[in-house]
């Protein structure tokens, strides 16, 4: 249930640019995100784009928190390059 309320999170925190994320909730949205785009490309493809465009603003936060989070602010703009901002935003460790 912790990540279901991670994935919420991340979309109630649409327009936030302040703060950060750490590694488990930008994971919970990642994960949780692609799963529902998958199933609903299965199911109802038109669906399935119009949650991806949805959602696109909210990654695009996240990655930005993500960023801050880590310490190198200057990788949000790997957000430009989806799997690039996966691999190193997804493994860059917390700042303390």
């Amino acid at each position: 249930m912790k990540y279901l309320q991670l994935y919420m999170d991340a979309f109630r925190k649409f327009f936030d640019f302040k703060g950060k994320e750490n590694r488990t909730a930008f994971w919970s949205f990642v994960i949780i995100s692609a799963l529902i785009t998958m199933l609903l490309t299965a199911v109802f493809p038109a669906i399935a784009g119009l949650y991806s465009l949805v959602a696109l603003i909210p990654s695009i936060m996240l990655c930005i928190r993500r960023a801050r989070d880590a310490g190198c602010v200057w990788l949000a703009l790997t957000v430009l390059i989806p799997i690039v901002a996966l691999i190193v935003l997804g493994l860059l460790p917390s700042k303390k």
